[in-house]
């Protein structure tokens, strides 16, 4: 195996992190098969210039040698695979590496190129990355020699660490780097399947909730390989003519069935993804009711009718008197009215009018609190209190 100098690692750390920004993407899943093959678009090569991170960057058709255009995974035995990869018919897998062995080299006016490609191939237990450059191939970081490369094609044989391991995901990245000067490089890479270079995923407090339960949603965005400029725009749709924006919204359903939820991301120069997500809603009243003291109001009453009521901001009651309450819920209706006077129950209603007769009698003036409290029939409660002075 070549040895790799310092100065390699620094330009392609550099490249990696600044560009490619590749961690782990996600992709489609295969389960239980024996042949898969994911296929890519010819000419959609990304081109970009150091100067360019800025912008978005360039598709091109001038670099044929890393524009995969499909990777098939053939299973050999319950323990050997064989990977293809293929690159467009125009070009063939390169073998070229100038960063390597380069410990003794003068830098000030190096220029070098350096081609790679990369397959990810997730199993139910296990994930192989190989990555292919200059006659070179490694495993998980562990070089083998089981490979071809001939022409457009480049092949390998991978032994399964667990026998009938079932298949989950295959993705694969090839990148072209071409080093100008040590401020100058242009860089060139393609992803397959081009569907997963920009992602979105919403993410849900739940996937089912109850009526006027409220709901919270936020997206979450992957860009493996910097292709996109921010900000994002984020477009919800709810499935019922209700739209939102913003990377995290709060909704509430108040009809009962199952909806799908539509996400829809843009960059600044209009490139898209989307996302859905299935929200079921049941018939579960999750909404608190309302409630107010409609009788007595701010005034003097005497024997329960009121005078005075543009004279006092105060409640004041001499003897009997009705405390009415006016409870509103337009889900599940109305269970009961409970009535307190200075924390102690008092009274019951669960019919309309909601209302209690307050007849105590009292030898001295006091200040009470009167307090009423209502439930509807999903046991959800809403109180409201005021503040009276009774003289009799």
């Amino acid at each position: 195996m070549k040895k790799r100098g310092n100065s390699f690692l620094f330009f392609v750390i550099c490249a990696c992190c600044i560009l490619l920004q590749v961690f782990y993407p996600s992709s489609i899943t295969y389960a239980g098969r024996s042949n898969e093959t994911i296929l890519d678009d010819v000419d959609d090569v990304f081109y970009r210039e150091l100067d360019l991170l800025n912008s978005p960057p360039e598709i091109t058709n001038s670099s044929p040698d890393i524009d995969i255009v499909s990777v098939t995974l053939k299973r050999i035995s319950n323990t050997k695979i064989n990977v293809t990869l293929m690159v467009n018919e125009n070009g063939s897998i390169k073998n070229r590496n100038d960063f390597e062995d380069l410990d003794n080299e003068d830098l000030s006016d190096f220029t070098g190129f350096m081609f790679l490609y990369v397959i990810e191939i997730e199993f139910g237990r296990e994930s192989y990355t190989i990555e292919y450059s200059n006659y070179s191939c490694e495993i998980n970081g562990r070089e083998v020699t089981n490979f071809s490369s001939n022409n457009s094609t480049l092949n390998i044989s991978l032994h399964l660490e667990n026998p009938d391991d079932e298949l989950i995901s295959i993705i694969a990245y090839s990148y072209r780097l071409d080093l100008i000067s040590l401020t100058d490089f242009y860089i060139y890479f393609d992803f397959a399947p081009n569907e997963k270079l920009f992602t979105a995923t919403i993410n849900a407090s739940k996937n089912t909730a109850g009526l006027g339960e409220k709901i919270n949603f936020s997206a979450e965005t992957r860009d493996y390989m910097d292709i996109t400029i921010k900000p994002y725009t984020y477009n919800w749709d709810f499935g019922n003519n209700c739209n939102r924006q913003g990377k995290s919204v709060t909704y509430a359903y108040y009809e009962p069935g199952d909806y799908v939820i539509r996400l829809l991301v843009n960059d600044s120069y209009n490139t898209t993804t989307s996302s859905q997500f299935l929200i079921t809603i049941t018939e579960e009243d999750c909404v608190d009711p309302t409630i107010e003291i409609s009788k007595p109001l701010n005034g003097l009453y005497l024997l329960d009718f009121r005078i005075g009521k543009n004279v006092f901001e105060e409640t004041f009651i001499l003897g009997r008197t009705t405390i009415r309450a006016s409870p509103f819920d337009n889900i599940s209706g109305i269970k009961y009215v409970d009535f307190y006077v200075d924390g102690m129950k008092q009274g019951h209603d669960e019919t309309i009018p909601y209302e209690w007769q307050w007849n105590t009698r009292y030898f001295s003036p006091k200040t009470h609190t009167i307090k009423v409290v209502t439930s509807d029939f999903y046991d959800n409660t809403a109180e409201e209190s005021i503040i009276v002075h009774r003289f009799a």
